[in-house]
């Protein structure tokens, strides 16, 4: 897997463009502060490739899934 990161404007955002055998990823994470605290969002467009564009939909429900309990993962962590 190749990552390159294609835009950085701290603490605002952070791009990148993922490339590997089995699919192609763009997209970035973005922070706003709130109060005492901060949001983070990411958004991803992926592209699958190989035998995995022919199950576009798995794909995204997984990616989203995985996505949650990464980012849920590192809160709880943050915040312990």
């Amino acid at each position: 897997m190749i990552i390159e990161f294609t835009d950085f404007d701290r603490p605002r955002r952070l791009a990148s463009f993922t490339h590997s055998s089995m699919m192609e990823t763009t997209g970035a994470l973005t922070f706003e502060p709130r109060a005492h605290a901060t949001l983070m969002r990411w958004s991803w467009d992926v592209r699958p490739r190989g035998p995995l564009r022919l199950i576009p939909a798995a794909v995204g429900l997984i990616g989203r899934r995985q996505e949650q309990r990464i980012w849920g993962n590192l809160k709880r962590l943050l915040e312990s």
